[in-house]
């Protein structure tokens, strides 16, 4: 959206509707070939009307009930979605939405801009969430910072990284911790099949763990984005302590 080329369905307004990069065509045969042949595929939507497209793509894939894939399809960033297409996400079984919460720290005041209360589409996580999807959130590195606790602190502040605006950027979009914590876990370990040894701590699963020097759950959530990694392990080894 910062270059205004993201495809929306209201001209920006201070640009036109911006554009798909691939024709929608071209995308739903892509889509079809891949699913009868039980590969997953992952989509980059970001305005609404490139969501929409998106979403309508992977509603007629379902309609076929032909679906070999052992993991869901995804959508990526879902950055801007209306209220009829959550809808329609809520009604897909074999997908999955990956969003990037910090890159919200870093688009606020040129969504504002560009979109103006258009904006209140912008980065959904609660409502994505209510829908029921699997929604697990990354970072977008390098657009943005690759720390997962900046990503947390976004998805549960809706502030800037300076803690701006003091209510946070449409407020009622605030996560829980759980929930951002679970976005960058094990939501995500069970979106790539990976659930039953990764994304949680549990007997029988990988060792591969990181421990902080603050409780996220416990401290002041403007604080979250100041913690640090302690200590890390993989497959049950300590590869870095701080």
């Amino acid at each position: 959206m910062g270059a205004r080329t993201a495809w929306v369905t209201e001209p920006y307004l201070d640009a036109e509707y911006g554009m798909p990069l691939t024709p929608m065509e071209e995308i739903e045969q892509a889509v079809i070939v891949a699913d009868r042949a039980g590969l997953s595929c992952m989509v980059h939507a970001v305005g609404d009307r490139a969501v929409h497209e998106v979403l309508s793509v992977f509603a007629g894939v379902q309609a076929r009930n032909q679906s070999n894939c052992r993991i869901p399809h995804r959508l990526e960033h879902a950055q801007m979605i209306l209220p009829q297409d959550l809808e329609a996400l809520g009604r897909l079984k074999n997908l999955a939405v990956s969003c990037q919460p910090n890159n919200m720290s870093l688009d606020i005041s040129m969504i504002d801009q560009c979109a103006g209360e258009r904006g209140k589409y912008a980065y959904n996580f609660k409502k994505i969430l209510d829908t029921g999807v699997p929604t697990m959130f990354s970072s977008d590195a390098p657009v943005a910072d690759p720390n997962p606790f900046c990503g947390i602190y976004s998805a549960v502040t809706r502030k800037r990284m300076n803690k701006t605006p003091k209510t946070g950027w449409y407020p009622d979009q605030c996560l829980t911790v759980d929930q951002a914590v679970q976005g960058y876990t094990l939501t995500p370990a069970m979106a790539s099949g990976m659930g039953d040894s990764l994304g949680s701590l549990a007997v029988g699963k990988w060792a591969d763990l990181i421990v902080a020097d603050r409780n996220f759950f416990s401290i002041d959530p403007e604080d979250i984005a100041d913690a640090r990694v302690v200590l890390t392990l993989f497959n049950g080894k300590i590869v870095y302590e701080g």
